[in-house]
């Protein structure tokens, strides 16, 4: 299945090293990849990583993407609440976690937002190398996060796994994020 990805903004101190923002951080507002739903699809729930690779070196300053908390009773009425891991990439799969972030977006309604986390580790990317950033809701049975889908059209692979099962391959079009 092909949608489009929706990887985001990593940003260091020197400037951005990967993004698929559009122009005024522009992104795909009506589609993206489901996160959660466990309740709702009969299984564990969806967590999603994106493979990135930087294009220049640097440490890591913030982590940006475009994430649409739905709220929809009765099948989507959990936390709130998604975790945002950079991972290392371990050959073709998401690696181990370099830092993790926590969204916590309003209760109670479905909203969409760009979500920024200041990096806090400041971990190094080195240009050219394989990363991951990935993103699932703390509670994955019952609660539903989209990952916006960027605008610009770039294609990229992802791995998804399903409750705390492990990670599988895929490609989609990117999130919007770094």
């Amino acid at each position: 299945m092909l949608i489009g990805m929706i990887l985001g903004v990593v940003t260091a101190q020197a400037g951005t090293i990967v993004s698929t923002f559009g122009p005024g951080n522009s992104y795909n507002t009506g589609t993206g990849l489901s996160l959660g739903q466990g309740a709702f699809s009969g299984n564990g729930g969806y967590s999603d990583a994106f493979e990135f690779v930087p294009v220049a070196a640097g440490f890591v300053d913030k982590v940006r993407l475009a994430i649409t908390y739905i709220y929809q009773p009765p099948t989507s009425t959990g936390s709130n609440q998604l975790n945002v891991w950079l991972m290392a990439d371990n050959s073709g799969s998401p690696g181990a976690i370099l830092e993790s972030y926590l969204f916590t977006g309003p209760s109670g309604s479905t909203s969409q937002t760009i979500a920024t986390f200041n990096s806090v580790t400041h971990p190094f990317l080195a240009a050219g190398t394989h990363f991951r950033l990935g993103a699932g809701p703390v509670d994955l049975l019952n609660s539903w996060y989209s990952w916006n889908n960027n605008d610009q059209s770039i294609f990229g692979f992802y791995a998804q796994k399903i409750g705390t099962g492990s990670w599988g391959p895929g490609i989609s079009c990117r999130p919007s994020n770094p």
